[in-house]
């Protein structure tokens, strides 16, 4: 699926809660977006000269899934680029796996993954571990995250 993201100003309401299902409702104001396996859905914060995306991870209850997301200029033409996220899901967390193809440069100063569904142990970044806050990892563009979750024991 490709979507031209929808970016949320840091001031809109977003209710971050979801059912742990194939499919989530994630309701934005005023109308609503249904995520059915979708992985990642982009939010922009903007302060001053930073601009963060947020990746907001639904992840999979299984398998695999993955969103494209498409950026260019705004004006139709000239260069573009496609980001194309892949999660697949382990029995103790799952890879959230990083390809981008196109010449339009990355836009944003930072990223941040806020993870839904499940409580996060430990983060690995292109296989170094990272440290991670109140399910989140802060820091800048990577290939592959491995997001350990919280064991059900």
């Amino acid at each position: 699926m490709a979507i031209a993201p929808r970016f949320l100003d840091h001031g809109e309401e977003f209710n971050r809660r979801y059912q742990e299902a194939d499919s989530a409702l994630t309701p934005l104001s005023p109308q609503a977006l249904w995520c059915n396996s979708l992985l990642v859905c982009p939010v922009l914060e903007e302060r001053g000269r930073s601009h963060q995306v947020v990746l907001h991870l639904y992840p999979p209850l299984a398998g695999t899934c993955e969103t494209l997301i498409y950026s260019d200029a705004g004006d139709g033409y000239g260069d573009w680029r496609l980001d194309h996220f892949e999660a697949v899901r382990f029995e103790q967390g799952l890879d959230l796996i990083w390809r981008e193809e196109g010449e339009f440069s990355f836009p944003y100063t930072s990223v941040r993954v806020q993870v839904h569904g499940f409580e996060l142990q430990q983060v690995w970044v292109d296989d170094v571990a990272a440290k991670h806050k109140e399910n989140e990892w802060k820091g800048d563009r990577f290939q592959k995250i491995y997001l350990q979750r919280v064991s059900d024991k």
